[in-house]
């Protein structure tokens, strides 16, 4: 990591975020790693229930300096959950990516637009009605998946990964500095955590992954949070604090705005 410049790759991932950075076009879902939900067994807890990924975030690096803020991507996205089939406790959930994002009419954007320009004032009947529809915004960045409880045979691969906000806003508080007291405490000595987000060293960090589910059956990411890379990165996954490991990693990431 000594030939790549972190103050300036951080600078250039926290700064404003403008349209360059939105997908043009719809991500085939294939390609995207996906964290999958526990399946509570027989007699277990609901909310016992957890798998817990490792992964890596990499840096965009392949066209130096001037490439840095490719290091993600974002896309708007709606979800709503429709309802239980025969048999079934919960309906399934549906994702759909807003057309906004490649600068289309989206019908749901409009709809929405209109709808609460037309209810200006009534929170009740705006949260009525919107409250089934969520709408977010998600980043997709690379990673060396270090960990992988469930298929461990993408265990030192290289995937782009989709943050949702919950996983979004521990990087981002750690990319500004707000995890700064919380690991100087563990280390006993002062910690920068912005830069160790994309330190392939072992003095980087990892992000930890916790996929457990809600009284309602629904994946939540609230225990994530950033870990030392020490113990992890380095550890029985065959992964090496070597240079050759390092480019490999680097080399792997694939473009944001070409895997559609």
């Amino acid at each position: 990591m000594s030939n790549i410049d972190l103050d300036a790759l951080v600078s250039a991932v926290v700064a404003k975020t403008d349209s360059g950075n939105r997908v043009k076009k719809e991500f085939l879902s294939s390609k995207i790693f996906k964290f999958v939900a526990p399946k509570p067994q027989k007699g277990e807890k609901i909310e016992d229930v957890c798998n817990t990924y490792i992964i890596k975030l990499l840096p965009w690096t392949k066209e130096g300096a001037e490439g840095f803020h490719k290091t993600y991507v974002y896309r708007y996205q709606y979800r709503w959950q429709g309802m239980p089939q025969p048999g079934q406790s919960y309906g399934k959930w549906n994702y759909v990516t807003s057309a906004g994002n490649i600068g289309e009419a989206c019908p749901i954007d409009e709809w929405r637009t209109e709808f609460l320009r037309a209810n200006t004032g009534n929170n009740e009947e705006i949260k009525r009605v919107l409250s089934p529809l969520n709408r977010n915004e998600v980043r997709i960045m690379n990673a060396l998946i270090v960990d992988d409880p469930v298929s461990p045979e993408n265990n030192g691969k290289v995937f782009p990964v989709e943050l949702n906000k919950a996983l979004w806003d521990i990087v981002d508080g750690a990319l500004h500095g707000q995890l700064d007291a919380h690991f100087s405490e563990i280390r006993g000595s002062s910690v920068k955590v912005a830069k160790k987000v994309f330190d392939l060293s072992p003095d980087g960090m990892n992000l930890r992954v916790k996929v457990t589910l809600n009284n309602g059956g629904i994946p939540q990411f609230a225990k994530s949070e950033m870990c030392f890379a020490k113990a992890d990165l380095f550890g029985d996954n065959g992964i090496d604090a070597n240079a050759e490991d390092t480019k490999r990693m680097l080399k792997e990431g694939v473009s944001l705005k070409e895997i559609v």
